[in-house]
């Protein structure tokens, strides 16, 4: 399976604190965003490490990232490491891998999220079931998630998109663009506020 992957990110202020990261490896691919709390010191510094967890843990040996556990194993020790950091604060992260035939895994904690908008315009909310706590925080509870396979669009993104975009809109907004690049742009543009702002960062990828 060939994967068309699209991203963007977007912010109001000077320095964002949302984060992503495509990564292709044997076998697929691996999607990540982090979204460090905003209002709260070193939000952006553990978004950064958050993003480093998975590189490491996709170069450690033995590291299977086809297999939901693998990631929610790593963001429980993450939360634990980025908690014992003096210079970070929190933040959310959401992980999916995806096999070159399609089927889906990964872990989240916090309030970022993953859906698959189908053709028909049908959402799975794949991060339904995961809880508030951010990576950091010490209290973090990461959930799995797993798909036999992807039918459709993936969108995921921080809350910035997911707080002020309800899930039909978003499903709307990704059916209306063939083109992933114009739909991550849209996607973005659908909240922002009349100026032109917005009320928190953004970072989206869509896969198809």
């Amino acid at each position: 399976m060939s994967f068309k992957i699209a991203t963007a990110t977007a912010s109001s202020r000077k320095n964002s604190e949302d984060r992503l990261a495509v990564h292709h490896v044997p076998g697929g691919v691996v999607v990540v965003v982090a979204d460090g709390a905003g209002g709260t010191s070193g939000g952006g510094w553990a978004a950064d490490l958050a993003l480093w967890f998975v590189d490491r843990g996709l170069g450690g040996p033995g590291f299977n990232p086809f297999v939901a556990r693998s990631w929610e194993d790593l963001l429980v020790e993450a939360d634990d490491e980025i908690e014992r950091d003096t210079m970070a604060g929190e933040t959310t992260s959401v992980i999916v891998a995806i096999t070159d035939d399609g089927g889906i895994v990964g872990a989240s904690t916090g309030d970022s999220g993953a859906i698959v908008v189908a053709d028909d315009g049908t959402i799975d909310d794949l991060t339904e079931q995961r809880k508030r706590k951010r990576l950091g925080s010490g209290r973090a509870a990461p959930v799995a998630f797993e798909r036999s396979v992807l039918e459709g669009v993936l969108v995921v993104a921080t809350d910035g998109l997911f707080n002020y975009a309800r899930p039909e809109v978003i499903a709307r907004v990704v059916g209306e663009h063939q083109d992933l690049d114009a739909a991550a742009r849209a996607l973005v543009d659908c909240v922002r506020l009349r100026s032109g702002d917005l009320q928190d960062d953004v970072a989206v990828v869509l896969v198809r």
